[in-house]
């Protein structure tokens, strides 16, 4: 079987590991070096007390499967992470009775260093979560994936015969193949958007600062789910974002990072400054924006598309692709061979699903000022 997978992020490197002796796999990069996008961006937390309970399936499965892994030294850390709340200290009990039911062990951290000061009401740690370079990840699958990746090809269409999915045309040709996933992030549902396929991915820009503060030696990393804050340690700088969310289009081959604006640091400096005073003064070392792809239900798509046969679906990640992504690709690589598995519901990240016509975004990362956007 030959398999072309458009997009050369994350999710393109755990499939074609999954894939590794099963299948000819090609892999498209539409930029010229892969791993060099969203992947790039990402703040590589490794997070299993989710908000969703499909998320956390994936999580789970992906920690236990990244466990058994053999990386190379330095690109998987534990370091523990910390969900805290501070407004709503119930939001996450459904999660910590999910993964307590599984034994995973979630407990309050008491006095941490990074918390000094912090009006959390709720802090539910899980000691076994940690941080990976999403990159060096990335590329340690890439290496051992028998794939061929083809940097600076753009797929621009898909090809079908009959209704079924017989590759891609690219800027640089056409490519034939048995399968095809969709695994490019929010360029992807402009190919199904052309062959009358509603798939409502939409891609969201978030900020990251990367910044001087305190020590970071020992630290976990800490996200305020309700307020959409999070701090993650990284060398001797801190990796900080507010978790904001701007609807956005990215054009045809165009880069996924930026440049966050001065209302961007604000808005960070005065949640820091409520939230995590310890960190309160940073100095800034350097900042970006990226992108992050969502289905509106905020699950991913996964899978064979029941409307056109070959094609398939590794998207609508989130923020989460690195933490889900070793699972996810589980799930895809066992639908291009027509198969199941017993741990995860189609229905739940089904292509063709159900999907909102108006969906809730998070302008300024908190959920209580969230706000409808058309799909």
């Amino acid at each position: 079987m030959r398999v072309v997978i458009v997009g050369g992020g994350i999710a393109a490197a755990a499939l074609a590991r999954e894939l590794r002796g099963r299948a000819q796999v090609v892999v498209l990069e539409q930029h010229p070096h892969a791993l060099g996008e969203a992947t790039a961006q990402s703040s590589g937390m490794i997070r299993r007390l989710g908000e969703d309970p499909v998320e956390r399936t994936l999580a789970l499965r992906s920690a236990a499967s990244l466990a058994t892994m053999s990386l190379p030294d330095g690109v998987w850390r534990q370091t523990g992470g910390i969900v805290a709340l501070r407004d709503d200290p119930t939001a996450a009990n459904d999660a910590v009775a999910h993964l307590r039911s599984r034994g995973i062990p979630v407990d309050d951290p008491g006095s941490v260093g990074i918390l000094e000061g912090s009006p959390a009401m709720v802090r539910h740690r899980v000691a076994l979560d940690g941080v990976v370079d999403a990159v060096a990840l990335g590329r340690a699958w890439f290496a051992v994936a028998e794939a061929e990746v083809r940097c600076g090809v753009r797929a621009v269409a898909l090809q079908t015969s009959g209704g079924v999915v017989t590759g891609v045309d690219t800027d640089h040709g056409p490519i034939t193949a048995d399968r095809v996933v969709l695994a490019g992030g929010a360029w992807c549902a402009a190919l199904a958007t052309a062959r009358g396929l509603a798939r409502p991915l939409r891609a969201l820009r978030r900020t990251v600062f990367r910044v001087w503060g305190p020590p970071t030696a020992g630290s976990p990393w800490v996200w305020f789910d309700d307020r959409g804050l999070w701090a993650r340690p990284e060398g001797d700088t801190w990796l900080l974002s507010a978790c904001e969310e701007v609807l956005t289009t990215p054009a045809p081959g165009a880069r996924t990072t930026g440049l966050p604006t001065a209302d961007d640091e604000a808005r960070l400096r005065a949640k820091v400054r409520e939230l995590l005073p310890r960190l309160d003064g940073f100095r800034v070392e350097r900042a970006w924006t990226g992108l992050r792809t969502f289905n509106p239900d905020r699950r991913p798509v996964l899978g064979p598309d029941p409307a056109v046969p070959g094609l398939h679906w590794f998207g609508g990640l989130g923020g989460y692709g690195i933490t889900c992504a070793p699972a996810a690709a589980e799930y895809t690589a066992a639908g291009l061979f027509g198969e199941g598995v017993e741990w995860l519901a189609p229905r739940g990240v089904v292509a063709d699903r159900p999907a909102f016509r108006r969906w809730p975004i998070r302008p300024t990362g908190e959920v209580s000022r969230s706000v409808l956007v058309e799909t």
